[in-house]
């Protein structure tokens, strides 16, 4: 089963049961998901937090545009995975993002 066949057939596939399969390889997982995202952000909402690791793990130069984007990932996990991958302009996007502009610029 290719990737694009499980994007254009969601509805017969949908999220939920294709993650039940991929979620022992975070790798094909993480594939699945950001292909999902770029169709429909709401489509992996549930995944949004997830998917902030799979992305640092992965392709953690896509993570920033993820973050912009994404509106349903836990804040305080989101700053965590961030914090300890040290991944320095998305920490700074998400303390931003948590009013806390202080904090931000000390990291910069």
């Amino acid at each position: 089963v290719t990737l694009d066949m499980l994007i254009n057939h969601m509805d017969k596939l949908p999220v939920r049961s294709v993650y039940n399969v991929l979620q022992k390889n975070p790798r094909y997982l993480h594939a699945y998901l950001d292909a999902v995202f770029s169709k429909n952000p709401n489509d992996s909402r549930d995944y949004h937090t997830l998917q902030v690791s799979l992305y640092a793990d992965y392709e953690p130069d896509k993570l920033i545009g993820f973050l912009r984007k994404a509106g349903n990932y836990n804040l305080q996990e989101a700053l965590a995975i961030c914090d300890k991958k040290q991944l320095h302009r998305e920490t700074v996007f998400l303390y931003g993002r948590a009013g806390n502009g202080r904090v931000a610029l000390q990291i910069i």
